[in-house]
């Protein structure tokens, strides 16, 4: 009898073991104990939003702000209200504000409050630029083999201290009666917890619910469709030096209706890069949701002449897309660039300079190229990289015809951001470097422009190389 109990005991501490390996439940890529980042280029600067998981509700929403250099002395009034469970809450709580000091790079912490789960917005106020990011605030749900499993645990260990204490007064029929109840609740944990791997696991609550793919509402079999993009300009005929507004509008391509379910994909809701068509000008940045479907980034270049914009975005129950778009811009070239957003970051204090190394030197179409991005400081090798859009560097290839374009990620930090459930690296934390790698393999031959970039000491460095490719076996 004692055998027994003995095992039995030790059945349910390998039970117990195997549930402590069990990882949180996920909803479209984000976990109920995940923070959610959201990149956004505000009034000359380049921001991150970092929305904290909230520890409980009612309770404290925590929201950092991460600004990378140059950093412009500007106001962020920030407010949180719920689209759903009740009337919007009307507590200074649900309201802050952040206030940038010129010069200084890095995190400027607030709290607001969320008081139910489901769906919220954080609005964002410049000045008046303003911006609405969709987020969730979810908590911990049991699966439905939980409900199971962990009553049989719980009825198991019972039963098992019954069994010891009939077995220490010798009563036979007893014990023999509780080690066969045992049995049985152990048996059905057991089951419980085999099965659990192939169980789905429980949306957390305040998880965006699934949504069949119902054609009336635009779905197509493999999810939604994907969306056209009408790019537009205020004034519609900008000028060279002057801050003018790029308006994109994202459109439904079944409905015609505007999207309104963009995810957050790397960090952002979206991704824009602009390049002039003669390749001198090249901006990366993250335009602000001002409505349904609406994108706006204020933008100042430096000559005339043709802009392109390719954007990145996912939207919910679909496919990352790229779209792009194009638009003209009057006037004439300037000695310096305006743009204080994107003009270059000075030299750091302690030296700090890049090199690229291509391999092999002779590129040919259709091959792959290695590219290693080496940083280095008088000190030695920087060792202190930061993530950015949750990865450690950036590659981006135009040809000169401006009818190709490419988004290369680093290929550690891709890596480690494709295990399942894997979590954004904190932008705060150098910990890459001093050698990224990119890979690529250009599907043709001509004269191609890459640009490289990475961050440290919150600020973006971009590095420019020109490519000439050669034929495929030639």
């Amino acid at each position: 009898m004692w055998n027994l109990t003995r095992s039995l005991s030790g059945a349910l501490l390998a039970l117990t073991v195997v549930l402590l390996g069990a990882g949180p439940a996920a909803a479209h890529g984000v976990s109920d104990t995940a923070d959610v980042e959201f990149a956004q280029s505000f009034d000359g600067n380049e921001l991150t939003f970092v929305v904290r998981r909230a520890p409980e509700v009612p309770g404290p929403l925590r929201v950092d702000v991460i600004a990378h250099q140059p950093v412009r002395p500007v106001t962020i009034e920030l407010a949180a209200r719920p689209l759903e469970g009740g009337a919007p809450a009307a507590s200074e709580r649900n309201a802050s504000t952040v206030r940038l000091e010129k010069g200084r790079p890095g995190t400027y912490s607030t709290a607001l409050r969320v008081d139910g789960t489901g769906r919220w917005e954080l609005t964002v106020q410049v000045g008046d630029e303003r911006s609405v990011l969709p987020f969730r605030v979810m908590t911990p749900r049991p699966a439905a083999w939980e409900a199971t499993l962990y009553p049989a645990l719980a009825a198991t260990g019972v039963l098992i201290v019954g069994t010891l204490v009939a077995a220490v007064r010798r009563r036979r029929v007893l014990s023999v009666a509780l080690a066969a109840a045992t049995a049985v609740t152990l048996v059905v944990a057991t089951t419980a917890a085999s099965l659990s791997p192939f169980v789905p696991a429980a949306l957390p609550k305040g998880a965006a619910p699934t949504v069949a793919n119902d054609p009336a509402q635009g779905f197509s079999a493999n999810g939604r469709p994907f969306a056209n993009a009408v790019i537009t300009t205020e004034p519609s005929k900008p000028v060279s030096g002057r801050t003018f507004v790029v308006r994109m509008r994202l459109l439904d391509g079944s409905t015609g209706q505007p999207v309104n379910d963009l995810m957050v994909h790397h960090g952002a809701l979206a991704h824009t890069v602009v390049t002039s068509k003669d390749l001198s000008f090249f901006r990366h940045v993250h335009p602000v949701l001002t409505g349904s479907g609406t994108l706006e980034i204020r933008l100042t270049v430096d000559r005339p002449g043709r802009y392109l914009a390719q954007t990145e975005f996912e939207r919910a129950d679909s496919g990352g897309q790229q779209v792009s778009g194009s638009f003209q811009v009057g006037g004439s070239k300037l000695r310096t660039p305006r743009d204080e957003a994107g003009a270059p970051a000075a030299p750091a204090a302690d030296g700090e300079r890049a090199h690229v190394t291509v391999s092999p030197s002779r590129v040919v179409a259709g091959e792959p190229t290695a590219f290693d991005l080496r940083v280095d400081t008088d000190a030695g090798p920087a060792r202190d990289l930061q993530p950015w859009l949750g990865m450690a560097g950036h590659m981006f290839v135009r040809d000169r015809r401006s009818d190709f374009f490419a988004h290369i990620h680093e290929l550690d930090s891709m890596a480690e951001m494709s295990v399942p459930n894997a979590v954004p690296r904190d932008e705060t934390v150098g910990r890459y470097g001093p050698v990224l790698r990119f890979t690529y393999s250009f599907p043709g031959p001509g004269r191609y422009v890459v640009w490289l970039q990475y961050s440290r000491n919150f600020t973006v460095h971009t590095t420019r190389l020109t490519i000439d490719v050669a034929a495929e076996g030639n």
